[in-house]
């Protein structure tokens, strides 16, 4: 009696093990199924998604690394190389951002629509800035201004330094420097020049989004709607 009790607990306890290894075997399977179907997810859209993101972002760096070599390099053709570059790479970039685009579900649309937006109005930017770039104007205008202008200055400020000591010495009385022509004139004249060539130098060390740089554009502009006027009246003067 007491073994076919033992044979009892033992077929209990037996039928209790084989009934937890079901269990942990079917809770395996169905974890298993769940675990494969989450990496064929991460290996196919969602991994192509990724690669597709970090290839835009790689092209848009490359893209704005070209631009603003463009801008800073001194040299016409190396500018046009570089706006070149950055023009392909912007392309690259857009080429990436349709395949981005071709793998969002629904829910990512606004972000892919978002970015598109953002991407066409960086393009219209971008190429403004490449426009100006190949042009190399504040370079261009910076060696015209301390080359052949700043040699022209200082010969007309000569010469107009020459012809005021000649009128002094030829004047019988002292010259009145508050005279509207004469010495006075030829003095303004002098100054007036070579403050334009400070200002103008000022005017292209300073970036156009400086606060200062809307008056210092305006101070230039009205010196030199003042020098026509001041060459007219001293050349009046020592006619």
């Amino acid at each position: 009696m007491k073994n076919f009790r033992l044979i009892r607990k033992l077929m209990l306890l037996t039928a209790i093990l084989l009934a937890i290894a079901l269990v942990q075997s079917w809770t395996g399977i169905t974890r298993l199924a769940s675990l494969n179907s989450m990496v064929r997810q991460l290996g196919g859209p969602s991994l192509e998604k990724v690669v597709s993101a970090g290839d835009l972002r790689l092209r848009l760096l490359a893209a704005i690394r070209a631009q603003k070599n463009a801008v800073m390099t001194v040299s016409d053709r190396e500018s046009e190389m570089y706006a070149a570059e950055s023009q392909k790479q912007l392309s690259e970039t857009k080429s990436a951002l349709r395949t981005l685009e071709s793998l969002a579900v629904e829910d990512e649309q606004d972000l892919v629509d978002d970015a598109t937006e953002s991407l066409e109005e960086f393009r219209k930017r971008n190429n403004e800035c490449l426009e100006l770039a190949v042009q190399n104007t504040n370079l261009k205008a910076a060696t015209e201004l301390y080359g052949r202008i700043h040699e022209s200055t200082r010969m007309v400020v000569s010469l107009l330094d020459s012809i005021e000591s000649r009128r002094q010495n030829q004047s019988a009385k002292p010259a009145d420097d508050t005279s509207p022509t004469g010495t006075s004139s030829v003095r303004q004249l002098s100054a007036l020049i070579q403050e334009i060539v400070r200002t103008a130098a000022e005017h292209i060390s300073t970036s156009a989004a400086d606060s200062n740089f809307p008056e210092l554009d305006s101070r230039l502009r009205a010196m030199l709607e003042q020098l026509p006027g001041l060459a007219i009246h001293v050349e009046t003067g020592c006619s």
